[in-house]
């Protein structure tokens, strides 16, 4: 077995591992869950009741501006998070950690006993602005949970397709960029968040650096010397072809505007990745 071959076959097994292993620490999320809501412990069962009792009130309304604080740290957390790493897969692996912690907070206050509180404090409580402030925070949650599993929906359309990119044979690349451009292609027109340009270039972005790197990790000069020429002048050809493509690929899918609205946002960078 060639160095070439042995590399491609460890590729493609860090590639799977990754792949595994990122399903499995969002299984443990969602079944865990990193944040447990904190709940009263007072009999629920008649709100009317509940609601006119003070005491009951006053601990109602201490368990809501719990959970006011706890989201508010936690979307504030969000907003700050990036994606870890610079290819594609750490995109998808983002939307789905944000998945995990947004859609447990957003089932847990939607169960049957948290909207019960919730119902209770609004009716019984004088504080209008704790209220108004939690119901607002809810509001937005929503928001960030639905985005969130939207964008995990889509984006795990093109697993496969970056797994190739990032850990399979070099060659086969050429094979993924047509059905890797047709699908992003349709991730831009059909989901609602990835529609937008600034989204979708970074995310293109991200996958023209992984090409980049890949080619760049390939095309070593110590390695090169040490091959054969004849496997050193297929490698470089490879390489070369793999660069090229994307930029001929993505102008043949992407582009044409009689296929509706043209991708064009990228074709500056895609010129200068190409040329470079």
């Amino acid at each position: 077995m060639n160095a070439v071959s042995s590399d491609s076959r460890s590729r493609e097994l860090l590639g799977n591992m990754h792949k595994y292993l990122s399903h499995v620490k969002q299984a443990l999320q969602q079944l865990t869950g990193d944040i447990i809501l904190p709940m009263p412990n007072i009999n629920l069962e008649i709100v009317a009741t509940a609601a006119k009792d003070p005491e009951i009130i006053h601990t109602l309304e201490e368990t809501v501006a719990a959970w006011s604080s706890i989201l508010s740290d936690v979307m504030q957390r969000e907003s700050e998070k990036k994606p870890q790493g610079k290819g594609p897969l750490a995109e998808i692996d983002f939307w789905r950690a944000r998945t995990a912690v947004l859609s447990s907070l957003w089932e847990q206050l939607n169960l049957r006993s948290s909207m019960d509180i919730i119902d209770m404090v609004e009716a019984g409580s004088d504080d209008r602005n704790l209220v108004a402030l939690f119901k607002g925070q809810l509001t937005e949650l929503g928001k960030l949970a639905h985005e969130a599993c939207d964008n995990v929906k889509f984006l795990t359309t093109l697993d496969r397709h970056f797994l190739s990119i990032s850990s399979g044979p070099l060659a086969g690349i050429l094979d993924t960029l047509p059905p890797l451009l047709n699908a992003l292609r349709m991730v831009w027109i059909i989901s609602r968040h990835y529609s937008d340009d600034a989204r979708m270039g970074a995310l293109f972005a991200r996958i023209a650096t992984e090409l980049c790197d890949r080619v760049d990790g390939a095309v070593m000069l110590h390695t090169l010397f040490r091959m054969p020429a004849s496997e050193a002048s297929q490698l470089l050809h490879t390489s070369k072809a793999v660069l090229e493509s994307w930029q001929s690929t993505y102008m043949q899918v992407c582009y044409p505007a009689e296929h509706g609205r043209p991708l064009d946002l990228l074709k500056p960078m895609l010129d200068a990745i190409t040329m470079n």
